[in-house]
C-alpha cells in the first residue's frame, strides 16, 4: 500500500497496523466505482469525444502505470467501439440497457463461433464430392468437437436428429432406413408427386 506520495505505508509485513490496515481496506473498498458506472461513463459522449481525439494517450502515463479504475474504463470503452463498428451494429436503445446489450454480446459471440466452426468443417471436406449427398457424417474427436458439428444443423435437421434417436431409442433390434419417421415422409412426397405426374398424362 502506498501514500499520495507514492511511498509505502507500511515498510514491512512486520510493521502492518492491522486497525489502519482495517480502516485503509473498508475505505478503498467503499469508494470502488460500481461496473454500471464505469459503463455509463464509456457511453458518456463527453468521454466518447474525448477519447476519439487522445485515445493513444488518453491518461498521460505509460499503459503499466494505469490504475485499475483507468483500465476498465479503456476496456469498455473498446468494448463499445467495436460494437458501434460491427456491420449489424444495434440501435442506441440496446447500448443504454446493459443487459439487453450483453445479451446481444453474447448473440454475436455464439454467431461468430458457428461461422468458425462452419469454416472449419467446409474445410475439411473439402475435394470431397458431397452435392447430391442427403448427409454428412463427420467424426468428432471430442465431446466439444461433436457439440459444435451438432451446432451446425439447422432447425430442420436438429428436429430430425431428435425424432430418429427416439425411435432408436424405442426400438429393439435392427432398424431399416424406412422405417424412419423422416424417411417415411419423403417417401410419402414422392409417391404423391409420382401421383400427381400420372393424373396429368
Amino acid at each position: 500500500i502506498y501514500d499520495q506520495f507514492n511511498n509505502r505505508v507500511f515498510d514491512s509485513s512486520k510493521d502492518i497496523d492491522l486497525n489502519l490496515f482495517n480502516d485503509l481496506s473498508y475505505t478503498i473498498s467503499s469508494n470502488n466505482i460500481d461496473i454500471e458506472v464505469f459503463r455509463l461513463i464509456a457511453r458518456n459522449d463527453m468521454w466518447k469525444n474525448y477519447w476519439s481525439a487522445n485515445s493513444e494517450y488518453i491518461f498521460n502515463r505509460a499503459t503499466i502505470d494505469w490504475t485499475d479504475e483507468q483500465r476498465t474504463l479503456v476496456v469498455l470503452t473498446k468494448m463499445y467501439d467495436s460494437a458501434y463498428q460491427h456491420p449489424e451494429c444495434p440501435p442506441d436503445s440496446v447500448f443504454e440497457d446493459d443487459d439487453t446489450f450483453d445479451g446481444w454480446m453474447i448473440s454475436q459471440r455464439r454467431e461468430n463461433e458457428k461461422t468458425r466452426n462452419k469454416n472449419r468443417t467446409e474445410k475439411m471436406l473439402e475435394g470431397k464430392n458431397l452435392d447430391k449427398a442427403g448427409e454428412v457424417f463427420i467424426m468428432a474427436n471430442s465431446q466439444e468437437e461433436a457439440n459444435n458439428i451438432y451446432g451446425l444443423n439447422d432447425n430442420t435437421s436438429r428436429h430430425i436428429i431428435k425424432e430418429r434417436n427416439a425411435v432408436i431409442k424405442n426400438h429393439t433390434g435392427l432398424i431399416d432406413e424406412t422405417q424412419l419417421p423422416d424417411v417415411q415422409r419423403n417417401i410419402q412426397i414422392q409417391n404423391n408427386q409420382q401421383f400427381k405426374d400420372s393424373r396429368k398424362k
